[in-house]
């Protein structure tokens, strides 16, 4: 891909801070203006704990054995997204605080 191809990350709506426990939690991404919709999330794990993350609709949910490994203070992961709703997120212990932005570009 040229390098002009490339477009740089940028949020379309507000960070979402989730509070990651043992138990597997779905919430819905956050909402962006309808020109602006996100096929990407920039993920960063801010908390203490490894935390595990799965992407998909209303009913998703995320284990330690099936989610993608998000590790502690590592740099931002960005994911696509497009035509998915909901992140599902877990703690491998205890419990994290995990920042997910949607937005375009990579």
């Amino acid at each position: 891909m040229p390098l002009q191809d490339v477009i740089r990350f940028s949020p379309v709506a507000n960070t979402t801070f989730l509070t990651a426990t043992t138990t597997s939690t779905a919430v819905a991404l956050s909402p962006a203006p309808q020109a602006l919709v996100p096929n990407n999330v920039r993920v960063v794990n801010t908390g203490t704990a490894i935390a595990y993350l799965n992407f998909g609709g209303t009913g998703v949910t995320a284990t330690s054995t099936t989610g993608i490994p998000i590790p502690i203070n590592a740099p931002p992961e960005k994911f696509n997204v497009s035509g998915v709703t909901h992140v599902a997120h877990i703690a491998g212990v205890g419990s994290t605080t995990i920042a997910v932005t949607p937005g375009q570009g990579s």
